[in-house]
């Protein structure tokens, strides 16, 4: 334990991100509705437009199909 007490002080500033130029796909999505093979419905409705270069997140409360959504589009 005494190894991981010396270790230095992690940066809290956050990690920088490398500048890019706008490139890639847009994204356009419409009417989206997805649920599981047990009946559990997760997307419904969904309405996306993302242009190509821009940089999002996705943010809500637990279970509210943020990890479904990301899986489907990648």
């Amino acid at each position: 334990i005494s190894s991981v007490v010396e270790l230095p002080i992690e940066r809290t500033e956050g990690a920088p991100m490398p500048e890019c130029e706008p490139a890639g796909l847009a994204v356009q999505v419409r009417n989206l509705h997805f649920q599981y093979d047990n009946g559990q419905k997760v997307l419904n409705g969904v309405n996306l437009d993302i242009a190509a270069g821009d940089r999002i997140s996705l943010v809500g409360a637990s279970g509210t199909g943020k990890s479904t959504l990301s899986s489907i589009l990648c």
